[in-house]
């Protein structure tokens, strides 16, 4: 009626267990039952990295060894289980630590388990917004706002979130890192080589790409803006509130008489802020 003693064997084999029973006359009888002991499975994972970014795809082998496999699973840490699968990917969209698991079922030995817990970084998401047009010896300050643990690079070299622009006509690009994850974006200040608005007093409007429109020049800061031109009979042929728009000498899409044009011009300053209101004559020619 007693149990035997528990025995573990430290590898795998076929073993001969004996058990002897005796009586109190010295009567024995002995029960032989050979025993095979199979190797436990060594659980283990290939393909993984030190870290990884948000939206990149993490691709994983499974690399079992030894025992009786009937099955496996994946489990990605974040709510995803992936049943015999192998290679298996998986995509992290936010940043956090994912303890990944590989559970092997084994026919004799129960389950084994491997896990990885991987850091997955964020990709810097910016956007440093439109192009800029400035006027001579203007500046702006241009970048994002900093995030700990974010690193940046422009291509002058600096390295802050937020520089100050140069006063002539540049491309900027800002590289932002974070842990290996990054993103770049770019702008173009451009700086005028004048802010003087004024109206040229002729134009050709014959699709040579040459002073085409009858238009404010050096208008592209202005607001406020407005620009109405008349024939001569004082006639509304031509109106606009966009300051880089102008007149193709066409009235209803037919081409207008050459000849002498009244035009007139109201807009803020960019440089004075103030109301400024012009007019004047400029000619037609075919």
């Amino acid at each position: 009626g007693q149990q035997p003693p528990p025995h573990s064997y430290a590898a795998a084999g076929n073993y001969s267990v004996t058990l002897t029973a005796g009586n109190n006359h010295f009567c024995t009888s002995d029960s032989v039952r050979i025993v095979h002991v199979t190797d436990t499975p060594t659980v283990r994972f290939a393909g993984l990295n030190p870290q990884y970014c948000t939206g990149e795809t993490l691709s994983l082998s499974t690399a079992i060894t030894n025992g009786n496999i009937t099955g496996y699973s994946w489990n990605n840490g974040n709510g995803l289980t992936v049943p015999n699968q192998s290679p298996v990917n998986f995509v992290y969209h936010n940043e956090g630590n994912y303890p990944i698991t590989l559970t092997a079922i084994d026919k004799y030995c129960g389950s084994s388990a491997a896990v990885a817990t991987i850091p997955v970084y964020q990709v810097p998401v910016f956007n440093l917004g439109t192009d800029i047009t400035l006027c001579p010896g203007m500046t702006r300050q241009i970048g994002v706002d900093a995030t700990a643990g974010y690193t940046y690079l422009w291509n002058n070299g600096a390295g802050t979130s937020r520089i100050v622009t140069s006063p002539i006509t540049t491309t900027y690009s800002l590289l932002i890192n974070n842990h290996g994850c990054s993103s770049a974006d770019e702008i173009v200040v451009n700086v005028l080589d004048n802010c003087l608005i004024k109206v040229p007093g002729a134009f050709t409007p014959n699709g040579d790409g040459r002073n085409d429109l009858l238009k404010a020049i050096n208008a592209d800061l202005a607001t406020a803006f407005q620009f109405r031109v008349y024939n001569r009979f004082g006639q509304l042929v031509y109106a606009s509130r966009v300051p880089t728009a102008g007149w193709d000498g066409r009235i209803k899409g037919q081409e207008a008489d050459a000849g002498t044009y009244v035009w007139q011009l109201s807009f803020k300053d960019p440089t004075t802020g103030k109301d400024v209101f012009e007019k004047g004559t400029s000619i037609l020619i075919r």
